[in-house]
């Protein structure tokens, strides 16, 4: 790490692990594709025959593809916002980091969180994408680690603005998950200052044959340097928020605009399908969209959130457009993030097999 962070921590620091290349290949992003495509119209397909509109579809109207094409603009700004987040502050740690990485990382990011449950591989993709970059993977989770309380924050502002607009003739269901998701983030966000803020752990902090990295079993000594490379990361969150503060800040704007790049593609799209009116309806559905990225066990929330979305939108908006929405709004959130992330993520994997193959025998 090309920084003075590369000291912080250096007595208890274990050897900074290279990023390992995910486990990724051409076989499974296609078949990642195809079973996210496969859940998204089954889900679809189930709310369409529990209202029995499918004759509908038959006599849809258009959509407005001006809206469309200014929807589409708006989620290429939040692509570009979520790359340039990450190499804003990754080049302060590694000034190799060019700002075409950062959206890199974060299409690779979108592409693995996207076809793994509960988006459990998107952080693993970009640590990958970022640490071919020049930055060390703790320097990586620190970033990940400060970009996701500060998204956090803002997200719980949006939260509360949204429980504000939803009316009260919506389901009471909606209201009481959009309450407990808020309780869980502000939950997060206090775990995630209280480590911030918390010294060294247990066991992280002594060196030596006596310390408890030398001690116990093989599980025992894989937990206490897991312990211990957390610690490192989280040290080198510290300085930087201690040594760059104003950048740290300068965050809350940049994620602000990615989150409201985020509103104005969901907004013209909505406005694609449903040229005027029912304002309270796209905020209360795009709510539901995004608790089901939250919890719904499927790849990306395949099937559910394009299954509960339509359900929930058909009633005002009929069939076509609900469905028109759904899938439009989804292939800019979901869909292409995937697709990109996936090329992006092969291409970074056959760069490094071609480099390895040419390494001279010993």
């Amino acid at each position: 790490m090309n920084s003075s962070f590369e000291s912080v921590g250096r007595s208890s620091r274990p050897a900074a692990p290279a990023a390992p290349p995910p486990d990724f290949s051409s076989r499974r992003l296609v078949a990642g594709i195809l079973l996210g495509t496969g859940l998204a119209v089954a889900g679809i397909a189930i709310a369409i025959a529990s209202r029995g509109g499918l004759d509908a579809l038959r006599t849809a109207t258009p959509p407005d593809f001006r809206y469309a094409t200014i929807a589409l603009l708006f989620a290429g700004l939040d692509t570009w916002l979520g790359g340039y987040r990450l190499y804003y502050m990754a080049h302060r740690l590694a000034p190799g980091v060019r700002p075409l990485d950062g959206v890199r990382a974060d299409l690779a990011n979108r592409c693995l969180a996207g076809i793994t449950p509960w988006q459990t591989g998107g952080g693993a993709a970009q640590l990958y994408v970022l640490a071919r970059a020049g930055l060390r993977v703790s320097g990586g989770v620190a970033i990940g680690t400060i970009n996701f309380l500060v998204s956090t924050l803002i997200l719980i502002v949006f939260g509360f603005v949204a429980l504000a607009l939803l009316p009260s003739h919506l389901p009471r269901w909606l209201h009481v998950s959009t309450i407990s998701t808020l309780g869980f983030l502000i939950f997060l966000v206090m775990l995630g200052g209280w480590l911030l803020a918390k010294g060294r752990f247990p066991d992280a902090s002594t060196e030596g044959d006596a310390s408890p990295l030398a001690r116990g079993g093989r599980v025992r000594r894989a937990v206490n340097r897991g312990l211990a490379f957390v610690h490192h990361s989280l040290e080198i969150a510290r300085g930087l928020m201690r040594s760059h503060p104003r950048p740290v800040l300068n965050l809350f704007p940049i994620t602000t605009a990615m989150l409201a790049s985020k509103l104005m593609y969901t907004y013209f799209v909505f406005r694609a399908f449903q040229p005027e009116g029912h304002f309270e309806e796209m905020v209360a559905v795009l709510v539901i969209l995004i608790l089901s990225l939250f919890f719904a066990p499927t790849p990306g929330a395949s099937g559910v959130a394009e299954g509960a979305g339509t359900a929930f939108l058909m009633p005002t908006l009929g069939v076509a457009s609900s469905v028109g929405f759904v899938l439009y709004w989804r292939m800019l959130s979901l869909y292409l993030p995937v697709l990109f992330g996936g090329l992006t993520l092969l291409h970074q994997l056959g760069r490094d097999s071609r480099r390895v193959g040419a390494r001279p025998a010993p």
